[in-house]
């Protein structure tokens, strides 16, 4: 019987990105039966097929929210893996133990899933946890101090609302206008409507917001929003890029 796997990301190129690479892996006999980029469907198509793990995208989902799904997926299915995708490249000792704890069994990191998921697979079939090369220095690097130094590669903290010297100063964006942000960059194809539902808030509401995002950070189209997000290291365009 195959090992049945379950994809829930909110690009679909990478959740058939990661499909093809599960479903073609030659030494396992795996099977992608529930796959979407909308989290309630995706939690019919779990309750219908319940796969034997499953790959969820933490994307726009703040740690409290995080910790209830995790929650939520091992009270109905007490055996089934949990593997969460983080597009962070490095996460805080506290909120990577909780939700281990809790009884996740592993992470991915968003830009390098799907070098990394068959290994992933491997690990908690065999009963062991999967925490990548940026969890494991994140959640075991000794603290020094209530402050921790940032790495050299990690994403600055609110880089959507910080200005580099010369640059001229942008408005800052509220929570749900980053949000907001965040999907239109998570996969071209999203229209307000699928924006909309994924953020639980009106159609109406996601054009509003879309209007006051091109404003604040001063670009006209699309494009120039790609420009931007790409000139401030914006990790969620990045990954979309290399995906395509």
């Amino acid at each position: 019987m195959p090992i049945r796997i379950g994809i829930q990301s909110l690009s679909n190129t990478l959740c058939n990105r990661l499909r093809v690479i599960i479903e073609n892996t030659p030494d396992m006999d795996l099977k992608c039966v529930a796959k979407s980029l909308r989290k309630q469907k995706f939690q019919k198509l779990v309750k219908e097929t319940t796969p034997d793990i499953v790959f969820l995208d933490t994307a726009l989902m703040k740690q409290t929210a995080i910790e209830l799904m995790a929650i939520k997926y091992k009270e109905n299915y007490p055996d089934m893996k949990i593997i969460l995708i983080t597009s962070k490249e490095m996460l805080g000792r506290k909120e990577t133990t909780t939700l281990i704890d809790i009884g996740v069994n592993g992470y991915l990191f968003r830009k390098t899933a799907h070098k990394n998921v068959v290994d992933a697979i491997k690990a908690v079939i065999n009963g062991n946890r999967y925490l990548n090369e940026h969890i494991v220095s994140s959640t075991f690097r000794p603290s020094s101090g209530s402050v921790q130094k940032q790495m050299p590669h990690q994403k600055p903290k609110n880089t959507l609302n910080s200005k580099k010297k010369g640059e001229m100063e942008f408005l800052p964006l509220t929570s749900r206008e980053e949000d907001v942000l965040y999907a239109m960059l998570a996969d071209e194809n999203y229209t307000v409507d699928d924006i909309g539902k994924l953020l639980g808030i009106s159609a109406k509401t996601v054009k509003n917001c879309r209007t006051k995002i091109m404003k604040k950070l001063g670009v006209k189209n699309q494009v120039s929003l790609y420009k931007y997000a790409i000139k401030h290291g914006m990790l969620s365009i990045e990954n979309f890029l290399r995906e395509k």
